[in-house]
């Protein structure tokens, strides 16, 4: 259930919500390759600075002409907020439960252990990096992306235009509200095999191949989070939720299951395959109970 309203089992969709799902995906990505960002290197201090406010600015445009629209709430209640950024970093935790066992089963953390242990454990995670790159991919990325491509992107699905011409499908307003976002969100990803082909090659032959491969995994798993994340925000009711996952999965990465195919010690690679069985069907019933 939406704060706008319960969710129908058809949808009328129309053609101001697609072109608006549109302009929002095209602001966000094209934003990044106007000439103010491409002046400087992507992974330079400076370059990722003026991506950080260029993107900044485009979201701001977004959710501004968003809330606007008078659409709905959707959960901004104060005193929910920090229980709703939880709910999502909870949830997500669940899914890398083998990852830390394992972590700290290699020796990045140990019972007892003391704080410079505990900070080092912390370091391994969020890879060295400091100043605008941790911002960026920590906080301003998973903040941004989770406005645009879940609360502008769902308020603009709901939104209607008298005047407009729009089509009645016969699919539940709940898939639509998530899948579609979802698939810009995906496709939006796209575009970093274009930047490495074209701005991060260095006068160096790359292999096309591999950097499309990469594009597409990104793109899929994008997409599957992109699915989690807009379960999230449907049955919550707040974009709160989606940040907190998508911080948590910023920091953590990809859960590690290296471990099917091999570990050192066979009693310590059954707990974690014991764990991740567990991981999966504790993370299935907190999703079917929200």
């Amino acid at each position: 259930k939406l704060s706008c309203g319960v969710l129908r089992l058809k949808m009328e969709i129309s053609l101001y919500s697609m072109l608006l799902l549109l302009v929002y995906t095209v602001s966000y990505v094209g934003i990044l390759y106007t000439p103010y960002c491409t002046r400087y290197a992507r992974n330079t201090e400076i370059g990722c600075a003026r991506r950080t406010v260029a993107i900044s600015l485009v979201t701001c445009a977004i959710c501004g002409w968003t809330w606007l629209q008078e659409i709905g709430s959707y959960g901004w209640s104060t005193w929910s907020l920090p229980l709703m950024f939880m709910k999502g970093v909870s949830m997500t935790v669940v899914m890398y439960v083998p990852t830390l066992i394992k972590q700290a089963h290699l020796g990045y953390l140990r019972c007892g252990a003391d704080i410079v242990e505990i900070l080092q454990f912390l370091r391994h995670y969020f890879m060295d990096l400091q100043g605008c790159f941790a911002v960026r991919n920590y906080i301003h990325g998973p903040v941004t992306e989770e406005l645009v491509f879940r609360y502008a992107a769902v308020q603009a699905l709901l939104s209607m235009k008298s005047g407009w011409p729009a089509v009645n499908v016969s699919i539940s307003e709940t898939v639509v509200v998530i899948l579609l976002p979802s698939l810009l969100f995906a496709l939006a990803h796209g575009h970093h095999c274009y930047r490495v082909l074209r701005f991060e090659r260095q006068g160096e032959d790359m292999d096309v191949t591999q950097a499309i491969m990469a594009t597409v995994f990104q793109m899929v798993y994008t997409l599957l989070f992109g699915i989690y994340s807009g379960w999230l925000y449907v049955r919550l009711g707040t974009v709160l939720a989606p940040i907190g996952a998508h911080v948590t999965c910023n920091i953590l990465g990809l859960p590690d299951l290296s471990f099917f195919v091999e570990y050192p010690d066979p009693k310590v690679r059954v707990l974690l395959i014991g764990s991740l069985m567990f991981s999966i069907i504790l993370f299935i019933l907190f999703l079917l109970r929200l």
